[in-house]
């Protein structure tokens, strides 16, 4: 039985697509333990707590190009602290880059640290370390990973099965139509859910970001999701603008 290799993995956080300029990242979810001994207990008993996620990413600091995009690992990466929280996502491609259907971890987190320890026979790097905010971190789908300059009609994402709790949908936008110039394209992103495959499409969960600027964003639902999902991104504008998109869907 083949196994996925960590070649294929992405990381994206803060508006950025760090994949390119990482070569490690660790994301360790836990539930806190709770100890729920009581008296005349034959044992220690305990039981799971709050949920959290405590991660780190090793990023190479990239140097001045041509394209306009310069140190995005540095503007990633150079600003911890703050109450600000920020959108992570883990993507695990399988053989490829990361496409839709894959495995995915995605959460609101804080960032805390940020290190370069560095000597003269090594790449310069930057290592931040991160933690969760306000909610717990989910494992989902790839509903989107790419760059657009027109409408998008992802693939179907099938959940399995209808979900009651509902779903809870995470976006990047990882490459602003703002920064191609002249970069006045703007998209309506939307998650929709189906009852069947080639149905009709209904909405479930519209995105603020439009694509015109890098954005982190969380939407969550606990209406019941159908068992089908998918992202539509809608143009409006015809400069084709480039815009990178990624979006993770996570079943309650």
């Amino acid at each position: 039985m083949g196994k996925i290799s960590g070649q294929y993995c992405a990381v994206l956080f803060n508006g950025y697509d760090l994949s390119g300029r990482s070569r490690q990242f660790d994301a360790n979810v836990e539930y806190l333990e709770e100890d729920a001994t009581a008296f005349q207990d034959g044992a220690i008993n305990s039981q799971a707590g709050l949920a959290n996620l405590e991660g780190s990413i090793a990023a190479y600091l990239d140097p001045d190009d041509t394209s306009g995009y310069v140190q995005q690992s540095w503007e990633a990466l150079k600003s911890p602290g703050g109450t600000t929280d920020r959108v992570i996502m883990f993507l695990f491609g399988e053989g490829a880059t990361p496409d839709e259907g894959n495995a995915a971890l995605a959460s609101l987190v804080n960032q805390f640290t940020a290190n370069a320890p560095e000597t003269p026979q090594s790449k310069v790097m930057l290592n931040a370390k991160f933690k969760s905010v306000g909610y717990k971190p989910q494992f989902g789908y790839v509903a989107a990973y790419q760059q657009i300059t027109n409408t998008l009609t992802g693939d179907t994402i099938d959940l399995g099965a209808a979900v009651a709790a509902g779903l809870n949908a995470y976006l990047i936008i990882f490459l602003g139509a703002a920064e191609d110039s002249p970069g006045t394209d703007t998209y309506s992103i939307k998650v929709q859910h189906n009852t069947v495959d080639n149905g009709s499409w209904v909405d479930y969960a519209t995105f603020v970001a439009d694509g015109s600027a890098r954005a982190g964003e969380r939407q969550a639902s606990s209406s019941s999701v159908n068992r089908y999902v998918r992202v539509l991104a809608t143009r409006t504008g015809a400069a084709d603008d480039i815009v990178g998109i990624a979006v993770v869907v996570c079943p309650n």
